[in-house]
């Protein structure tokens, strides 16, 4: 990931603003990994030309939304938003496999958004972020090792750059089971011959539509993948789902 230097703010009077978006546009890209520690006050202050209170501001909405933690006598730490808590799917011997089905519905929904904004909106930086995601993605296929973080990191950069921060913020709210379904859908996929590079190739053709600008066919790429992963967990998902049945008047509710 290249290292990109931070640079005053070109209006100091939206101070926190600009750097909270500065700051957390060079976390969602990987500048500042997980568990990184970031510059102090004093030299935040210093590469924005501000004063400490307003880089502590900034830095204090960060850590109200989750991306980072101070540590006492430390310093201030990028978290690990694998393991924040957020909405979570309880992974384990006993799945709740009506939540897993529903977690993958919102997703469609979700996501789908995510990618049309991203393909109309993306910069070369979202674009550098989630390259470096498919990459990683395609050598853990080829290794076969675990490519949840960054399978994960890979939808996150899409959400990022939709360059809509509530879009981002929905999409962080349903980080954990995020992570829990993907884990689940890539475990699934490794004990089955040719589903990991399957499961590769939507990948591809999601990043491509969003590289291109193809608002149409990003959605499209969504809906291909995320319809296929529930369908290689033997879920259904959408207008097959069984329906309640709806009730004749008021007095049935």
């Amino acid at each position: 990931m290249p290292d990109f230097e931070l640079v005053a703010v070109s209006k100091p009077n939206r101070f926190p603003d600009e750097i909270t978006a500065v700051l957390l546009k060079r976390i969602d890209a990987g500048i500042y990994q997980p568990g990184s520690k970031l510059p102090s006050t004093r030299e935040l202050a210093d590469l924005f030309h501000v004063s400490p209170p307003i880089v502590r501001e900034a830095l204090s909405r960060l850590k109200y939304d989750g991306y980072i933690e101070p540590r006492q006598g430390s310093g201030v730490y990028v978290k690990d938003r694998l393991s924040s808590p957020s909405l979570r799917l309880d992974v384990g011997m006993d799945v709740d496999h009506t939540l897993l089905a529903d977690t993958y519905e919102v997703r469609l929904h979700v996501e789908q958004s995510c990618a049309e904004l991203a393909a109309l909106r993306r910069s070369t930086l979202d674009l550098i972020s989630m390259r470096g995601e498919l990459e990683q993605m395609a050598l853990a296929v080829r290794n076969r090792t675990d490519g949840t973080a960054a399978d994960v990191r890979f939808h996150l950069a899409i959400a990022s750059a939709t360059h809509n921060i509530a879009m981002l913020k929905l999409v962080k709210f349903l980080h954990g089971s995020l992570a829990d379904s993907v884990k689940m859908a890539r475990a699934n996929s490794d004990r089955v011959p040719g589903h990991p590079e399957k499961a590769q190739q939507e990948h591809e053709a999601l990043f491509k539509a969003i590289e291109v600008g193809d608002p149409k066919a990003a959605r499209q790429a969504v809906r291909t993948h995320l319809e296929g992963a529930p369908k290689r967990l033997g879920l259904r998902i959408g207008p097959a789902k069984e329906k309640a049945p709806i009730p004749k008047t008021s007095r049935d509710i």
